[in-house]
C-alpha cells in the first residue's frame, strides 16, 4: 500500500494528485514558512520537523499493532 500524506496547511488544496496512492491523508500542520527571515525562523522549523515525527511514529506504531488485513 501506498499512502500520500499531507502536512502542511495549505496542501490540501496546493498539493497535485497522486495517482499512484492507494489512499490520501491530510493532517493540517501550521506551515512555519510564516516566520522565514525572522530571529524565530530555526526554532520554528525545529518546532514543526519534531512535532511531525513525534505524530507520525506514533501512527506507523499503530499500524504495526493493529494492521489492516486486505482481501
Amino acid at each position: 500500500m501506498f499512502a500520500a500524506v499531507i502536512v502542511c496547511s495549505d496542501a490540501d488544496e496546493a498539493c497535485p494528485f497522486n495517482p499512484e496512492a492507494d489512499a490520501r491523508f491530510f493532517f493540517p500542520y501550521e506551515d512555519p514558512k510564516q516566520h522565514d527571515n525572522t530571529p524565530q525562523e530555526s526554532k520554528q522549523y525545529d518546532e514543526r520537523f519534531r512535532q511531525i515525527a513525534r505524530e507520525m511514529l506514533y501512527v506507523i506504531h499503530c499500524c504495526k499493532e493493529y494492521p489492516v488485513q486486505y482481501s
